[in-house]
């Protein structure tokens, strides 16, 4: 477990001491970073993470399996994902070029998007870590895949790429179909926050987990490959306390937000109320998720937003020690929340311990 904790702090602190306004210094600490979680992950054994042995079967079995436009989202499988293990297959039979492709693409979407965007590139790729996307990467090949290019679509999106996004979203739910419940949030991306807003996401959410139940058959109709999955996790206690847990983080970032935008009396630009909003639906999502640990799932396409509203929000205060201070405080809570998690419920995701693909030979 340890290990993990000296990657996080190491990645922190290389990215805090050559990160500088220049763009040379971003582009070595960023590419030293790139090579380092690439490695990590791309290089791990089937032993890491509680889906990689299941990835790692149908690798191995891809090749008979059988896609068309009429079973793409059908089948146990996407479509993209099984034309992609097919690929990868009859370029180099074993599993570890798919755990290679899919951490290159996987952090070349987060790391070019974070330097894009991103107020502070140290914090972003610490929340990466801390926030649980890594850990994700590590267990489920699929969605982190999905939520690369999801974040992306966003960076297109923001750049006024409207087509180029929506194409991208749509490439995404060929890897993992959850990614098309963003597609939701680029018809309302031109929500701005205020009161009436705030309350009717209350209320839809109070809504949501009250009508569970009847959005869970609703979905299960829709998609019945996951109706065994879903009703297998429904009010499972772990899962439980993770979704609130998950949910408090977002709430408390939210509110926290809100007050400094506030106070700043600055006019919010285009991209933090985008970001304000997408922290604001995670919210929503979140809570609806306390029922079912597989509404996470959804929830993840707006959660992971907040590797990029903390720091700006953080770039919103103008008095620089009560910036260092409040960023500090985020760090530490970030990272013992992290800690705690891998100490005391390594079974959410059975990545500890880490172990390497040769490791694991003979």
């Amino acid at each position: 477990m340890l290990f993990y904790q000296v990657v996080i702090i190491g990645i922190f602190v290389l990215n805090v001491l050559i990160n500088h306004d220049k763009k040379a210094y971003n582009y070595y600490a960023l590419t030293m970073t790139f090579i380092i979680i690439v490695g990590i992950s791309g290089l791990k054994s089937i032993n890491v993470g509680s889906d990689t042995p299941v990835y790692a079967n149908l690798f191995y079995n891809s090749i008979n399996e059988q896609v068309s436009l009429s079973n793409l989202f059908t089948q146990r499988f996407e479509g993209g994902y099984v034309y992609l293990n097919q690929i990868l297959f009859k370029i180099y039979p074993h599993v570890q070029i798919l755990f290679i492709v899919v951490s290159v693409v996987t952090i070349f979407c987060w790391l070019f998007v974070i330097d894009k965007l991103s107020n502070n590139i140290s914090i972003s790729i610490f929340l990466f870590f801390t926030f649980g996307l890594f850990s994700l990467l590590l267990s489920n090949l699929r969605q982190s895949l999905a939520m690369a290019l999801v974040i992306l679509a966003f960076y297109l999106l923001y750049k006024n790429h409207l087509i180029l996004s929506v194409c991208l979203i749509l490439l995404a739910g060929t890897f993992h179909i959850s990614a098309f419940i963003f597609l939701g949030y680029l018809i309302l991306r031109k929500i701005k926050i205020n009161k009436t807003i705030i309350i009717s996401a209350i209320i839809v959410s109070v809504g949501g987990y009250i009508s569970f139940n009847k959005i869970l058959s609703v979905g299960t109709s829709l998609f019945s490959k996951y109706s065994s999955y879903i009703e297998n996790n429904v009010l499972a206690g772990e899962t439980k306390v993770l979704s609130t847990i998950t949910f408090g983080i977002l709430v408390v970032t939210f509110i926290l937000g809100n007050v400094i935008i506030k106070k700043s009396r600055e006019k919010e630009d285009i991209y933090l109320q985008q970001l304000n909003l997408l922290i604001l639906f995670a919210c929503v999502f979140s809570f609806v998720a306390i029922q079912t640990s597989s509404f996470n799932r959804l929830t993840n396409y707006f959660s992971m937003f907040i590797i990029f509203y903390i720091p700006k929000i953080l770039s919103l205060i103008k008095q620089t020690s009560t910036r260092f201070i409040l960023a500090m405080l985020i760090v530490f809570s970030f990272f013992l929340y992290n800690f705690i998690i891998m100490y005391y419920r390594p079974e959410w995701n059975y990545i500890v311990p880490y172990s390497t693909f040769w490791q694991t030979i003979g």
